[in-house]
Parts: C-alpha cells; sequence; structure tokens
C-alpha cells in the first residue's frame, strides 16, 4: 500500500495519535468465515454426528420448524440464529413460569397474559427439549465459526488482510472494536491487547479491566470469541470465586479447549425474568441485558464508548 493509506476511495486523516476502528461481518466473509445467513442455514442442516449427542433427531427437527414459525413472525427480513436463540430463552421463560405457579420468583409477566404456545411449537415445550436444543445451539456455532485459517485456504485475499491492518497499525494506535466471534484479527495483528493477562498454573488468561487500559493496541469483542470459555480448573476451580461473577470468561489459546470448558451452566435473569443466556458468544435479541451481567462484556462496552469519545 502506498503512503496516504487509501482503501476503496477513502484516505486517511492527517496522523492522529488513534484510530478507532468497528468491524463486523462483512470482514469476514472474503476470507471463508460464514455469513449470518449462512450460518444459520448450517446450524439446522444435516443430521446430529457422533459430536453432537446432546442433541436428538426430534429436537433438531423442532429448531427447523421454530425458524419456520419465526418467517411468519418477520416475514420482511429472513430469520437468523439470532431470532433463534431468542425464541429458545422466550421458550424457558415461560417453561419455568408456568411451572412455578406458587412462587414470584420465576414468575414473568408474559406467562400471565399468554393462552398458551401455537401448536407447531407445543413439542418444543416438552420436557427439556428447549434447554437441550439451546446447548447444541451454542456448541455448533461455535464449530461453525471456528476452523477458518485463510493463510491456508485463501492465501491472495489473507495477504491483503494482513497489510492493511500492518498499514494502520505503521500509522496509528488501534483500538479495534470488532462483533464477530472469529479470530482473523488477531492472527493479522497477534500483539493486540484484549485485556486478558495469563493465569498462573492455568492455561486459561483471565480478564482484567486494569490490563485494558494499557496504552498499547487494542481489540475488544463486543459480541464474545471462539477463544472464550471458562477457567479450566487445573489447579483450584474456586481460585477466583470472590473476584469474579459466575459468568465471567476467561482466554483460551485453543478455541476447541475453550468450548470443552463451557460444561452445563445455569443462566441469568433480566429484571423481567426473563431468560438470559450470557455466555462465550453473544447473541440473541436481549444483548443490553447481557451485556451487563458477567467480564469481559460490561468493560468491552464502557472501554468502546470511552474511545468514541476520546
Amino acid at each position: 500500500m502506498d503512503e496516504s493509506i487509501s482503501t476503496n476511495g477513502w484516505e486517511s486523516p492527517s496522523t492522529p495519535d488513534g484510530l478507532t476502528v468497528l468491524v463486523g461481518a462483512g470482514a469476514s466473509v472474503q476470507l471463508g468465515v460464514p455469513s449470518t445467513a449462512e450460518a444459520t442455514a448450517k446450524l439446522v442442516e444435516g443430521e446430529p454426528g457422533d459430536d453432537d449427542r446432546r442433541l436428538t433427531r426430534d429436537e433438531l427437527q423442532m429448531l427447523r420448524q421454530t425458524l419456520a414459525v419465526l418467517g411468519q413472525w418477520a416475514p420482511s427480513s429472513k430469520p437468523n440464529f439470532e431470532h433463534l436463540l431468542h425464541c429458545l430463552e422466550a421458550v424457558i421463560t415461560m417453561q419455568h413460569a408456568w411451572r412455578a405457579a406458587g412462587s414470584g420468583h420465576l414468575r414473568n409477566m408474559y406467562s400471565l397474559v399468554t393462552g398458551g404456545p401455537r401448536a407447531e411449537l407445543l413439542p418444543l415445550f416438552e420436557g427439556m427439549i428447549a434447554t437441550t436444543a439451546t446447548d447444541y445451539f451454542f456448541r455448533r456455532l461455535h464449530s461453525i465459526f471456528s476452523g477458518h485459517d485463510p493463510r491456508r485456504d485463501r492465501t491472495n485475499e489473507w495477504q491483503e488482510y494482513q497489510q492493511f491492518w500492518d498499514a494502520l497499525a505503521s500509522r496509528y494506535r488501534l483500538d479495534i472494536a470488532t462483533t464477530n466471534y472469529d479470530n482473523l484479527i488477531e492472527m493479522a495483528r497477534p500483539e493486540l491487547n484484549q485485556g486478558f493477562q495469563s493465569v498462573a498454573g492455568d492455561n486459561t488468561k483471565r480478564f482484567s479491566p486494569y490490563v485494558l487500559r494499557e496504552p498499547v493496541n487494542h481489540l475488544i469483542h463486543l459480541h464474545g470469541s471462539i477463544h472464550w470459555g471458562y477457567l479450566s480448573g487445573a489447579n483450584d476451580i474456586n481460585r477466583f470465586v470472590f473476584q469474579d461473577s459466575w459468568h465471567d470468561l476467561y482466554w483460551h489459546n485453543d478455541p476447541e479447549a475453550a468450548q470443552r470448558s463451557w460444561g452445563h451452566r445455569s443462566s441469568q435473569k433480566s429484571q423481567s425474568q426473563a431468560e438470559l443466556i450470557v455466555g462465550p458468544m453473544l447473541t440473541g435479541l436481549q444483548k443490553p441485558d447481557k451485556v451487563l451481567s458477567a467480564e469481559p462484556y460490561a468493560s468491552y462496552y464502557r472501554t468502546f464508548g470511552k474511545w468514541l469519545e476520546d
């Protein structure tokens, strides 16, 4: 690239102290990462394999049926995996509320003003299907966005991508925010500070807002990352029990190790007692509630707002 760092007709201004960059899904598609529509299709295609033991064929068919119903709810825009998760959260919310007839703890206002589920979704309310399907949903989504290495598969596109970030880093102190789960940016610029620091005796890195404030190039994943999971517990699973929230996230070098650390975890609830699934990959239609529930989401959004103000 030439000295002006011109890209698609855009030319950088005179060199400031820093540059804030917001990266969306379109930045990864050309490098082989599925688009939202493609990921949604992959989520419900085929049959459950050996690695999908949490899901039966009936549950997978229920996810497909749910997507079809959502198409009636939002006919102008084809529903995607975010709508699907929101529906699953709504089903679990209703289940808890209807089962808690004698308790106010899990009651939800929506359960008091509805007449029950529509007929074609009735099986989704039976037993633990919605909960099991939700667990499968996240594990399959993680697999869909993992394992893309354009350095091997798309050499020419990767060289352009690498040169773009190298050129920006040579001119600016970068503050990069992305809504993508993939790890392409950190592959291009591995030195970027994401606010995590090593945990002695463990293979994970723990988030610290103080590390995130260091005056270096930064990267924040606003909607989570394929590298995020939980403390592996190599030494003591409760070592940070008084400092960290139950839902706070840890960084793993290997995305597969990150997924193995997920296990089965209880969910958060919003003030209205709606189910809030706050995990390593943030999706659905309740993100404003979710980002307040765990680190690094809360600090990331506060930091991003500070970048924009500055």
